[in-house]
This record gives structure tokens, C-alpha cells and sequence, in this order.
């Protein structure tokens, strides 16, 4: 099987599509297999649609040169799985909320998750803890962590790539708890700065807060374009030369 390259530096990377395309492969560690994880739900905005038509490209392209794939989901209604299945029956497709976890593991591994932030905060100093932010994105979304854990545990993927901003968060709060070398990669397909300012949902209001504080635990960061990484990388604060 062909190895796939990504970025997996000590701190994250910012990647464009235009310089992945040139360079086809980079400096870093080789993966066998890809998981996709993202919220489908219907009545999605045309922004969460085009991250889910990004998801379905990058899985059809990877299975297409011989990796081995899966996609992460909320929710299985929509047309994003029937196209899947009709391009690519072999993909593997997980519903997160249907897993067996248990309510009293799904509240354990939140509480580990949440605890494990805090214990971060006070290690590192942070200026801003963001604890309303992640209790609510932790408990009360019913961030399933615990499901997720587990499917890294047995399957062992070797990068989960998020996409949409929710589960991006969640996905990196998750490693606080799961520390395999599973390589996790978060992708942005909006402006954030504006979405946040012209957006009345409280989630969309806090999310610049939570990129400032979970974005560092990404091994690599992925933007469409060099506004949205630009405007991203002032968002996080990470130094804007990460972006490639």
C-alpha cells in the first residue's frame, strides 16, 4: 500500500490544498490509514455542506490510491452517505452516536477530558481557561468522546482529519484523554473572525476561544485558502510562518 505523507510536526502546521497539490507529499511520518470525522446533520448551512463535499473528495481520492478509509459521523441520514456507499463501498462508516457506550463511560471520559484541560490550564499558565466553553462543548453537547476513544483504541488509525469547527474541538479535546500516536488533524473552511461576529449562535460567539485553546494539540491544521489561514492563524495565535 502507498504511504501517505502529512504534516505532523511538534507544533501544528498550517497546510493549503494549493501547496499539498504541489508538493504531493511532506515532511513527517507515513500513514497506511485516514479517518474522516465530521457532524452531518440535514439542514446544514451551504459551508457545512461544502466541508462534507470536501470530506467526500478526500476519502473517494485516498481509497482511490490504495488506503484504507473510514468516516466518523453524527448522524447517518443525508446524502452524504449514500453517496459515499455508491462511490465507495468499501469505505468504512461509523456512527458515533450509535456506539454502546455506556451513559456512566460517556460521562467518565468527559470528566477525564474536562478534568485534563484544566490540569493543562494550570500547567501551561493559560491566560484564558475557556471553562464555560468546554464544559458546555464537553457536557452539554454530550461530546462523544468516550466512542471515540474507543474507536482509535481498536482500529488504531494512523491520522482522524475533522472537519467543521465543532468537531474539530472535540476531536482535540479527545486527546487530552487519548494519548496514542494516532496523528490528529483539524480542518477550517470558514472565516471565523466573521462568522463569529455576524453569527448570534453562542457556539459560533466562543469558538475563537476554543481554537486559541485547543489548536496547539493539533498535529496539523488544514485551510482551503490563504484568507482563511491567515485570518485563522490570528484567530489561534500561532505563528503565522506555520502556515504552508
Amino acid at each position: 500500500m502507498r504511504p501517505l505523507r502529512a504534516y505532523g510536526n511538534s507544533r501544528p502546521s498550517f497546510i493549503s490544498p494549493r501547496v499539498a497539490r504541489s508538493h504531493d507529499v511532506g515532511t513527517g511520518i507515513c500513514l497506511r490509514s485516514l479517518t474522516c470525522a465530521l457532524r452531518s446533520t440535514p439542514g446544514q448551512s451551504e459551508s457545512a455542506r461544502g466541508a462534507e463535499r470536501a470530506a467526500v473528495n478526500l476519502l473517494l481520492g485516498l481509497s482511490a490510491r490504495g488506503h484504507d478509509i473510514a468516516l466518523l459521523l453524527e448522524d447517518q441520514r443525508g446524502w452524504l452517505i449514500d453517496e459515499l456507499r455508491s462511490s465507495c463501498p468499501e469505505a468504512t462508516i461509523v456512527n458515533l452516536r450509535a456506539s454502546d457506550v455506556s451513559w456512566l463511560s460517556q460521562r467518565l471520559y468527559q470528566a477525564r477530558a474536562f478534568v485534563s484541560m484544566m490540569i493543562d490550564n494550570a500547567i501551561t499558565a493559560s491566560r484564558d481557561w475557556c471553562i464555560r466553553p468546554l464544559f458546555d462543548l464537553i457536557f452539554s453537547d454530550n461530546a462523544p468522546i468516550a466512542a471515540l476513544c474507543q474507536y482509535i483504541k481498536a482500529q488504531q488509525p494512523d491520522v482522524i482529519i475533522s472537519f467543521l469547527n465543532s468537531p474539530n474541538a472535540v476531536l482535540l479535546v479527545t486527546s487530552r484523554v487519548d494519548r496514542r500516536r494516532t496523528r490528529k488533524v483539524v480542518s477550517v473552511h470558514n472565516t471565523i473572525s466573521v462568522v463569529a461576529n455576524k453569527n448570534a449562535s453562542k457556539r459560533n460567539q466562543v469558538m475563537p476561544r476554543l481554537m486559541r485553546r485547543l489548536f496547539p494539540f493539533a498535529d496539523a491544521i488544514v485551510a482551503p485558502s490563504s484568507g482563511v489561514a491567515e485570518d485563522l492563524a490570528k484567530v489561534s495565535g500561532l505563528n503565522s510562518e506555520k502556515y504552508r
